[in-house]
């Protein structure tokens, strides 16, 4: 008999698992502590008289094959597991439900605990497979320390109770049916002393002492039956058994707390009676028990209160001395709570399963343990392919690139809890597309993931730089009739002075005429370059902005196309901090802002644009729901004109509402404002009176340690030629002319060409002696792609510089990267000076290599 329960329990438990991490944890969890926390844990219960710490003894088996020997060594050895937590799978061998199957062979009385993942089993197919199931239970991955704990500690507890009940219990039913027989006959025999006393006094003293030993003995063993009722009161689980008329013969306290009723008000009722509402199960069950001597299985039943139970059964055929049947030990364990968990557990991936958004579930290693179908979709993955990878392999990034940009981005989740923005991902065949994700951290029991609800904006990215084109071009259409007036200044000074210059003039006056040409040729060059910033169709790329920049940009626009009666004002502080962002798309929060605020003067007025620092405080962001408290820059577009009445004022960021008459105004204009200064973390603030003006204020997070990259090049004299040899190739033959001119002014030697096939021959014909080609790009018959081509298959060491007038962005990017997989990284935009051309020819000619200029167009070689 084990006195001391706590001594004499079998702390020895079995981890079969492939994976050593899971070793470790378990040891972790359940391990013994280190001297120093073992002689605290110990001090702390003898103060304050809590139980210490149970703390196991833990061995571990990487496969089901290893796990079974352990189990019939430790089995040899006297000394049993008490439990196992085993993993459902275990390649390249047994699974976790042959591995239990196999070990109950050797060891039935092994409380074994399957460790799944998400959609490893279902309880379902495990019941199919495993019998009994009064020894088994599932543990959902990933762990909790808590339940880890708990399962050991009752299941270790549970081993002990059956071992004892087994034991005590039939040797105590048979010790006091022998006894009571013994008893039954001493007491005749007594009574027959006694009937003989008168005759044989010294006999009948003899046989009241016998008689009062034999009752002191039976005391003592109905003492040891109380004792045990005591031991198994203490279980956990509900302990009952009844005769084979199915009345309740003993009832312990876990019975009690598990139905509602006291051992006082079951005892002589019948089972079915009492617990169940469909006595059929229940019959077929007694009728196994009786049949085999054993039933393990899960049953419903009802308790006092008329609650649902759902048990699982360890029932035990009991036989008198004669070997017949007499009574039914039945051990029940409640699973009310672990089988509504695991219906929670399933409605959940029901519902995570039919999100269209993509769900991904990581580690705090960044390790994928969960995606749902919608994701699996989004990136091309079959169920399952994605568990156990990085999250950076659905990056749109280079691999070593991609783990250290999503390690940056945990290290963020660690300290700020979530992140919500947009991202280039990867599908699995390498298709890219853009993700709108917000990412949360979820913490349990110390263990800590990554949650990632993910969308696919592919479509949306490409409808709204579709729409921002068209409110592009609508801008420049509404600027029109102000770039005609300006491009008639430029042209008319140019017209008249070559004129001029065919006549005879005093020199001050040919210089004089010289100048206006080139000033007023500069003129028009400039506004070309601020109508393709306006009609740019590189938008999404963010970076560092010169605040100043943009207001400078948008003034040179305006002073060129606006009317004459509109008074610009600028005021840029030359401190005034960058911003990061997108460029193109702050350009067109100006351009509308400030053709709103001209439309506002139809008679005039002024117009001022300025620029400033702020730093934003907690009082004011709590005041702006869209603020966050730090440094800002502001730009403000104000106006004297017609204002904004107070019942509008708050319809005007609506898209497509609009107060302009019909063909002079879409509704879109400063609804665009309003998405793309959000899109940048900004927000907007307007004042407005009738009859006074508006102003608006456009709020855009500051970066003040960041620099722009800047385009200035310092100036330098342009190098002159040893008589190079270069090839001129335009089809514009004044282009032709003046390069050819200007190049011979400064010691080169040139021949030129009209398109790409007189170009080869010219390159045929002075094989050896042309040192460098410039080439338009876009010529008739064969472009200027295709002939740099041909020339480097001829001439793998020629310098080759490449122009162009072509104002689309998108055309010069694709010529670009078709020409930096020649090695040609020398590109002049059209127009450009002699200054220009002669120093990119200098220092190619130099250098023996391309330059790198593709810099100075936003491009990328």
């Amino acid at each position: 008999m084990m006195n001391n329960t706590t001594d004499n329990l079998n702390r020895r438990i079995l981890v079969i698992d492939d994976n050593q991490a899971i070793h470790d944890d378990f040891r972790k969890i359940l391990g013994e502590s280190d001297s120093e926390d073992a002689a605290l844990q110990a001090a702390e219960a003898r103060i304050f008289g809590a139980p210490a710490a149970m703390l196991f003894e833990i061995d571990t088996a990487s496969q089901g094959e290893e796990g079974l020997k352990m189990v019939e060594k430790a089995l040899a050895e006297g000394r049993p597991y008490a439990m196992a937590f085993v993993d459902v799978r275990m390649p390249p061998g047994w699974d976790g439900i042959e591995t239990t199957q196999r070990i109950w062979q050797v060891c039935p009385d092994l409380q074994v605990v399957i460790c799944t993942a998400f959609s490893d089993c279902s309880w379902n197919d495990m019941q199919e497979q495993i019998d009994p199931q009064d020894r088994l239970l599932v543990l959902k991955k990933p762990f909790d320390t808590i339940e880890i704990l708990q399962m050991a500690n009752a299941l270790t507890q549970k081993w002990l109770r059956l071992q004892e009940a087994k034991v005590e219990f039939g040797d105590l039913h048979l010790m006091v049916s022998a006894r009571t027989r013994e008893l039954e006959e001493s007491q005749a025999a007594a009574v027959n002393m006694m009937a003989d006393a008168v005759r044989h006094r010294e006999k009948a003293e003899h046989a009241y002492e016998e008689l009062k030993r034999e009752m002191a003995e039976r005391r003592m063993l109905e003492e040891k039956f109380r004792e045990q009722a005591s031991l198994l009161d203490k279980a956990q689980d509900a302990i009952l058994a009844h005769d084979l008329e199915h009345r309740i013969n003993y009832w312990n306290k876990g019975a009690e707390r598990l139905y509602g009723w006291s051992a006082q008000e079951v005892a002589g009722r019948t089972v079915a009676q009492l617990l169940y509402k469909d006595p059929e199960a229940f019959q077929r069950a007694s009728e196994q028990v009786i049949q085999t001597g054993e039933w393990v299985g899960e049953l419903h039943q009802i308790g006092k209160d008329g609650r649902s139970l759902v048990i699982v059964g360890h029932w035990t055929l009991v036989r008198d001395a004669a070997g017949q049947p007499k009574s039914v030990l039945a051990i029940n364990t409640d699973i009310t709570g672990r089988k509504k968990t695991d219906e929670a557990l399933k409605m959940q991936g029901r519902v995570l399963e039919s999100m269209a958004e993509g769900v991904t579930v990581c580690d705090e290693d960044g390790v994928i343990v969960f995606s749902n179908d919608s994701c699996n979709t989004m990136y091309g993955y079959e169920g399952g392919e994605l568990i156990g990878q990085h999250y950076a392999v659905i990056r749109n990034l280079p691999q070593e690139e991609g783990r250290q940009a999503m390690d940056e981005l945990f290290s963020f989740l660690r300290e700020k809890g979530a992140w919500m923005g947009e991202m280039n991902s990867r599908k699995k065949d390498g298709t890219a597309f853009i993700t709108r994700s917000r990412i949360s951290v979820l913490e349990m029991d110390g263990v800590r993931s990554f949650v990632a609800v993910v969308e696919d904006i592919t479509e949306k990215k490409n409808m709204e730089a579709q729409f921002l084109r068209s409110q592009r071009m609508e801008s420049v259409g509404r600027l029109s009739s102000g770039i005609a007036h300006d491009m008639n200044n430029i042209l008319t000074p140019i017209f008249i002075s070559s004129y001029m210059l065919r006549r005879k003039l005093p020199p001050e006056d040919f210089e004089k005429m010289l100048g206006n040409i080139e000033t007023n040729a500069q003129r028009g060059a400039d506004l070309i370059k601020q109508l393709l910033t306006v009609n740019c169709d590189m938008s999404g790329q963010r970076h560092v902005v010169e605040t100043n920049q943009l207001a400078s940009d948008m003034m040179k626009i305006m002073s060129g196309t606006f009317p004459k009666n509109i008074s610009l004002s600028a005021n840029t502080p030359a401190d005034v901090w960058p911003v990061i962002g997108d460029p193109t798309q702050l350009h067109q929060v100006l351009l509308n802002l400030c053709v709103n605020a001209r439309d506002a003067m139809p008679a005039g007025g002024v117009l001022s644009l300025t620029t400033e620092n702020t730093r934003l405080d907690e009082n004011f962001a709590a005041m702006n729901v869209d603020a966050m408290p730090g440094p800002y820059v502001v730009i403000r577009v104000s106006d004297t004109g017609e204002g904004i009445p107070a019942d509008v004022i708050d319809k005007i960021f609506d898209p497509f509402f609009t107060t302009k008459e019909t063909g002079k105004g879409t509704g879109l204009g400063l609804s665009t404002v309003m998405g793309i200064v959000k899109s940048h973390q900004g927000f907007v603030n307007l004042r407005s009176r009738v009859a006074v003006g508006s102003v608006f204020e456009i709020y855009l997070p500051a970066s003040p340690d960041a620099v722009a990259a800047s385009s200035a090049a310092p100036a330098m004299q342009a190098p002159r030629g040893q008589g190079e040899l270069i090839l001129v190739v335009d089809d514009e033959e004044v282009i032709r002319e003046v390069v050819q001119k200007t190049l011979c002014a400064h010691g080169y030697r040139v021949i030129t060409a009209g398109d790409g096939t007189e170009a080869i021959a010219q390159f045929s014909q002075n094989r050896g002696e042309v040192k460098a080609v410039l080439t338009d790009i876009m010529m008739p018959f064969m472009d200027g792609v295709t002939l740099s081509r041909t020339l480097k298959k001829m001439d793998p060491s020629i310098q080759i510089i490449a122009t162009s007038g072509m104002g689309s962005a998108k055309g010069r990017q694709d010529k670009a990267a078709a020409l930096a997989s020649l090695q040609i990284n020398t590109f002049l935009n059209k127009p450009y000076s002699a200054n220009e051309i002669l120093t990119a020819i200098g220092e190619l000619l130099a250098s023996g290599r391309s330059s790198n200029a593709f810099s100075e167009l936003g491009l990328v070689a």
